[in-house]
């Protein structure tokens, strides 16, 4: 029943509403969209950028630009008003009311300053407007004003019931319902002289305006107080205030006042009462109920109503009209005749002028194709024929053509041009009736598009043909353009600068008379017109060209020589939708038509503000938050490597069209330029090695406007091997190193040393007494003392010992040099000694090597196991009388184990002497070996040596 009434009201009062006039921009957030509770009562905006609105659900829900988000506070009932202050968002609630808290994780809590009131003034009602005056916070409840000044909260009662309270000057008006409207003085009432014939209405909103205070009310409406009188300021809204119920009212702009109904929308006012706009149901509003209305720094209308939140983009030069009375679909035209605008759907044709409502033209209910203003009267195409609108009459000229588009000439008064699909006609009009004449055939293909300059015709056809008919001469020429890609098609043609042009899928072209062809238009220097899809183009003045260019809006003006492209102020003109038609206006403002009818009413406006660009969230890779975007780091975070991947999640508080924000980012220390321009929200960081960074965002909006720049700093610890601690590790290690290669090192010459020593050793105790006996034989020939005989025994002695020295020396150098250093040569100088050794005293043997031994044998290693092997097959050689010997090298369990076996005279083991050098020699070399030995013989039995020497 309630909102019958309402409807009742509503078109009761419809005379006054400006329905001819196109509507700003709506987005409605549902409660859907919110997920969330959807009545709400309250918006704020703190200093990010952040936009709240306080719900009934117990709590309040946020807006960055990206995201929605409820924070519900069970236990705190609606959120009636919320307001700015002091860097915080206060809140005011059912008896309560206090500040918003928020840490740096996103954690929001309703902080209450009810315990900085006296206990005996706690119970009291809902909280339902805020003021800040002179770094002072009030709070009207329906009895009392609380007052918050710095930690202090003073009381002021009230026996009359509040209904408001607002800021005049320098000072703070409360209306009071039995009182009237008076002024807090000194923490008194204080009544103001000539209010007291409002003291039966609601005082809504005091606005200041021109040195002046303009008082609003539900029933008397505007109301002008210059600081000593009341002076009523009649409106052309004073009976829809009175009729539906005014509840809120706020400056949009300096000219413009939004007034919010709870049962009627809301009216855009002048400050001379003049109605602007009428935003309802029925003009594109998604209910009439309206609690609040905020305008946020963007000039942005945001209000809230029964189901969520809607925004009105009031202070934006693009509106729309809406759908309404059967007008919607695709407009194919928009043409004008005196103070009317026609426009033609699929639905029909619709007609408004400014003040009235849009209508449909009655009689006209298929689709329209086309209308052109020709001498005073409009021209319109529609399936049943030609009509012919002007003196408020309706004539069909013609039924049997179906003309798509209508083309009037300069050359010709009282004749216009009209194209079928296969077919251009020549329509004159004669009184009321049409003489047509066909002009132009194409059997081929129909045509797509056509233009009449003077007496000739350039028509376009599906494929890709342009066709030129001379009027005069009935010449005919037929021009293929030369794309790049033939099957891009030519969308458009129309005379620009007195020149042809083609508006197609590569481009725009011209016609150039010297080539008798088409060529690219290098007139505009613009990418977008260089290069991709021109659909329409309208010149609406010399100096002025609109372009519909890839699906953007684009607006060229003439400066001195060339021509300077505007788009980004028309970016919500049919945004991602098809505009097929441009109209332009005598007052310089702009119609375009396709999905929707927009209407530029300032074609030069630019967009003025500043935003801020957030970061929203950070976070690790199991979703583990560290920031969420609000309160201020204690100290910079510090991950460690192990935590070395980062999410960055970031909005702009610019709410034009939050879908169409794009942003830059960058991570200080790790890249240093930016990266280009994209509409992702959050930016994803791995392997992040250890420093210091710092992540930046920057922001930018639909119109191209960059916002301040976000930033977050933290760091990343080394790994634990690259930390003070392992570097500290690693020197010790490479000290240790060092050290013990030095101490290696040192071994290696120290050993080397006593191998040297031991060969020294050697050289002498071999060799020593060897060339002391050679010394002596010489001295006792050189004497003379004795006789031949004994002459040649001593040269025979020197002889042989010079024999046994060489082979001595020989057997040093053979262990010391390097060429030598390997198993096979030792084992190949074992086998040439045995057999120089034993065939010289006619000895069989048989020599044997039965493993292959990998490595290299230590120099000490060859000397040893080669002087044993040779002192065992001397002893042999000399002593045994042996027919045979065998001689085996094999590996067994890790050691080297020889074998040397011969089958002659033997001996006794206790004959061996203490003092002899042979076997005492070989037992010496086997322990400096390590090894182990066993020598078994006896006499008549033949000898056996097994020795084991273990090798590394």
């Amino acid at each position: 029943m309630a909102k019958w009434i309402s409807s009742v009201f509503l078109y009761a009062s419809l005379p006054l509403l400006v329905w001819g006039q196109s509507m700003p921009l709506i987005h409605h957030y549902d409660a859907e969209t919110i997920d969330s509770h959807p009545q709400h009562w309250s918006i704020a905006q703190d200093s990010s950028g952040y936009l709240y609105f306080g719900s009934q659900g117990e709590g309040t829900d946020q807006f960055d630009g990206v995201n929605w988000r409820w924070d519900r506070v069970p236990g705190t009932g609606a959120i009636r008003s919320l307001y700015s202050f002091n860097s915080n968002i206060h809140w005011g609630g059912v008896g309560d009311f206090g500040h918003f808290v928020s840490d740096s994780l996103h954690s929001f809590t309703l902080h209450s300053l009810k315990d900085q009131i006296d206990s005996t003034k706690h119970s009291f009602g809902d909280v339902w407007q805020m003021v800040e005056f002179q770094n002072r916070l009030y709070h009207r409840t329906s009895d009392a004003i609380y007052i918050l000044e710095e930690d202090t909260i003073r009381v002021l009662e009230s026996q009359d019931r509040l209904r408001g309270i607002f800021t005049v000057g320098n000072k703070i008006w409360v209306q009071r319902e039995n009182s009237g409207i008076q002024r807090i003085e000194s923490n008194r009432w204080e009544d103001i002289p000539g209010t007291e014939a409002f003291i039966e209405d609601r005082l809504v909103s005091i606005l200041p305006y021109a040195g002046n205070q303009l008082l609003i009310f539900r029933n008397r409406g505007f109301v002008k107080y210059d600081g000593e009188t009341f002076t009523d300021q009649p409106s052309e809204v004073d009976d829809y205030l009175r009729e539906h119920s005014l509840y809120r009212a706020t400056f949009i702009n300096e000219n413009e006042i939004a007034l919010a109904f709870l049962n009627g929308g809301i009216l855009i006012v002048g400050t001379d009462g003049s109605l602007k706009k009428t935003i309802i149901e029925d003009t594109g509003l998604p209910t009439n109920v309206i609690y609040e209305i905020y305008v946020d720094r963007e000039g942005t209308l945001w209000a809230t109503s029964v189901d969520g939140m809607i925004k009105v983009l009031v202070n934006n030069p693009v509106s729309v009209i809406p759908e309404q009375n059967g007008f919607n679909g695709i407009v194919s035209f928009i043409e004008s005749l005196g103070d009317t605008i026609y426009v033609g759907s699929q639905n029909g044709l619709f007609f408004f002028e400014p003040g009235n409502e849009i209508q449909k033209y009655p009689g006209i209910d298929q689709t329209v194709y086309d209308a052109i203003n020709l001498n005073g009267s409009l021209f319109v195409s529609y399936p049943p024929g030609l009509l012919r609108l002007g003196d408020n009459e309706l004539v069909n000229l013609y039924s049997d053509g179906n003309y798509s588009k209508l083309e009037p000439s300069a050359a010709f008064e009282d004749a216009f041009f009209g194209s079928q699909s296969h077919s251009i006609d020549k329509i004159v009009i004669q009184g009321d009736s049409a003489e047509i004449d066909e002009v132009l055939r194409s059997e081929s293909s129909e045509f797509r598009d056509f233009y009449v300059d003077g007496d000739e015709i350039w028509a376009v056809t599906y494929q890709n043909e342009v066709i030129r008919k001379s009027l005069n001469s009935n010449t005919l020429e037929t021009y293929i353009p030369d794309f790049e890609n033939e099957e891009l098609p030519i969308r458009h043609v129309a005379l620009i600068d007195n020149k042809i042009r083609l508006g197609t899928d590569s481009g725009l072209f011209v016609y150039d008379p010297k080539s008798d062809s088409f060529q690219p238009d290098s007139s505009f220097n613009d990418p977008g017109l260089n290069s991709t899809q021109v659909f329409q183009f309208e010149q609406c003045s010399p100096d002025e060209i609109w372009f519909r260019n890839n699906f953007l809006t684009k607006r060229a003006v003439r400066k001195e020589n060339s021509w300077e492209i505007t788009e980004i102020p028309y970016r919500l003109i049919g945004a991602d939708n098809s505009i097929e038609n441009i109209h332009c206006n005598p007052d310089g403002t702009a119609w375009f038509g396709g999905e929707g009818l927009f209407h530029l009413s300032d074609p030069n406006w630019t967009y003025k503000h500043d935003f801020n660009t957030n970061i929203t969230a950070v976070s690790m890779p199991n979703d583990s938050l560290v920031y969420g975007g609000y309160g201020e780091l204690s100290e910079t975070p510090v991950f460690s490597f192990e935590n070395n991947e980062l999410r960055f999640n970031y909005a702009a508080a610019s709410y034009i069209e939050p879908e169409e924000n794009t942003y830059r980012v960058r991570l200080k220390g790790y890249e240093e330029e930016w990266s280009d321009w994209s509409d992702e929200t959050q930016k994803d960081y791995t392997f992040i090695p250890e420093g210091t960074y710092t992540f930046q965002v920057q922001g930018r909006n639909v119109y191209e406007q960059a916002g301040a720049i976000d930033s977050f700093t933290f760091t990343v610890l080394p790994p634990w091997y690259r930390t003070i601690w392992a570097y500290i590790g690693y020197l010790l290690i490479t000290g240790g190193i060092i050290y013990g290669g030095y101490r290696i090192r040192l071994n290696t010459i120290l050993r080397e040393q006593r191998i040297r020593d031991g060969i020294a050793r050697d050289l002498h105790d071999e060799l020593s007494s060897t060339l002391s006996s050679i010394n002596f034989f010489a001295d006792a020939i050189n004497s003379q003392k004795l006789d031949e005989k004994e002459n040649n025994r001593f040269l025979s002695l020197i002889t042989k010992s010079s024999r046994e020295a060489k082979e001595k020396v020989s057997d040093i150098v053979w262990v010391i040099h390097s060429e030598n250093d390997d198993w096979e040569n030792l084992f190949l100088r074992c086998k040439r000694f045995a057999a120089d050794m034993l065939d010289a005293q006619n000895i069989k043997y048989e020599f044997s090597v039965r493993d292959t031994l990998s490595g290299r044998p230590a120099i000490t290693e060859r000397k040893n196991i080669w002087l044993i092997f040779r002192e065992i097959l001397t002893n042999i050689a000399r002593h045994s009388k042996a027919d045979q010997v065998d001689i085996c090298f094999r590996m067994k369990s890790g050691k080297l184990h020889i074998r040397i076996e011969d089958d002659g005279k033997g001996f006794e083991p206790s004959e061996i002497r203490s003092d002899g050098y042979g076997v005492q020699n070989i037992k010496e070399r086997v322990e400096q070996l390590n090894g182990e030995y066993s020598l078994k013989t006896k006499t008549g039995k033949g000898t056996r040596w097994e020795i084991y020497i273990p090798i590394a």
